[in-house]
């Protein structure tokens, strides 16, 4: 494998300062992809990756707002809730995670013990004592 000509080596780094990707320079300059890839340039800057966040600041602090005033107690009705503002998909899941690093804290609820044989009788007299 020969190594790159400064000349070439500078069109690369200048083509890479301008926003081009490694695909479209080695279309063009013949240098393949994987090696524009495999060089080392400090001085660029990277992309972080991923994707956009779907839910905006705006979004996390009104989902916290309609939680803390007693308007929606689960995620999936905040999620409802948002998709009717947006006009997007939005997920009960990514909706709990953003309140989560809110500092907000998803709580399961307990369950109530069932009545006892007792209890039930004395409910079941008492509903019909009642309707008399």
């Amino acid at each position: 494998m020969r190594p790159l000509s400064i000349d070439k080596l500078n069109m690369v780094i200048s083509r890479l300062h301008s926003g081009q990707t490694t695909c479209q320079i080695s279309s063009t300059s013949g240098v393949s992809s994987g090696t524009i890839s495999k060089k080392k340039f400090p001085d660029l800057l990277k992309s972080s990756g991923g994707h956009p966040v779907k839910l905006s600041p705006a979004n996390i602090c009104h989902a916290t707002i309609l939680i803390t005033l007693g308007k929606a107690e689960t995620a999936v009705q905040v999620s409802k809730a948002l998709q009717t503002i947006t006009n997007k998909p939005i997920i009960a899941q990514k909706v709990c995670r953003h309140l989560s690093t809110t500092g907000m804290k998803a709580v399961v609820k307990r369950k109530k013990p069932l009545l006892s044989q007792k209890h039930r009788k004395g409910r079941m007299e008492f509903e019909i004592r009642h309707k008399d």
